[in-house]
């Protein structure tokens, strides 16, 4: 099956699942969610080390990023009430790779990862038992990872610390 097929069908799905999950979270208890779809970045070019001998500062060239990726948020929460609970949710978005249009050899790889861990309080008021208004309130921890020619270092040769 090809990518483009199967990327289609997975989008397709998103309306489906993302109208029936919030039905499980309209009472007290637990309930969990999962959110998927495309995801956009605004990232600049940035400079990658060239391979080679260290200098100071580092020789780079300039990479430009990937604008489309895809992201993903996974919650569980609990609601002891109709008015109130808490949740965890883990937010992964996938991997920002940046393209080198110089023919220049990089050191190591030109790639960005990001990625989310949040605990939050939720408060809820239900309206006639139609509907039910809420807001959430908490921490996030974010968290990048980079390959090691986008944080070049003036005592790094290629392969080697």
């Amino acid at each position: 099956m090809s990518v483009k097929l199967l990327r289609t069908l997975l989008f397709s799905l998103i309306p489906i699942f993302g109208c029936s999950a919030p039905v499980f979270a309209t009472g007290p208890g637990f309930y969990w969610g999962l959110m998927l779809g495309p995801a956009t970045n605004s990232a600049t070019s940035q400079g990658a080390q060239v391979s080679g001998a260290a200098t100071d500062p580092p020789t780079t060239v300039r990479v430009t990023p990937r604008s489309q990726q895809f992201g993903s948020r996974l919650f569980l929460g609990y609601m002891p009430s109709q008015y109130g609970g808490y949740e965890f949710a883990f937010t992964f978005f996938s991997t920002i790779k940046y393209t080198n249009t110089t023919a220049t050899a990089i050191c190591g790889s030109t790639s960005a990862r990001v990625r989310d861990i949040e605990i939050m309080g939720k408060g809820a008021y239900p309206f006639m038992e139609v509907f039910t208004i809420f807001g959430k309130a908490g921490v996030a921890m974010a968290y990048q990872t980079t390959g090691g020619a986008i944080n070049p270092s003036s005592t790094q040769v290629c392969g080697q610390t």
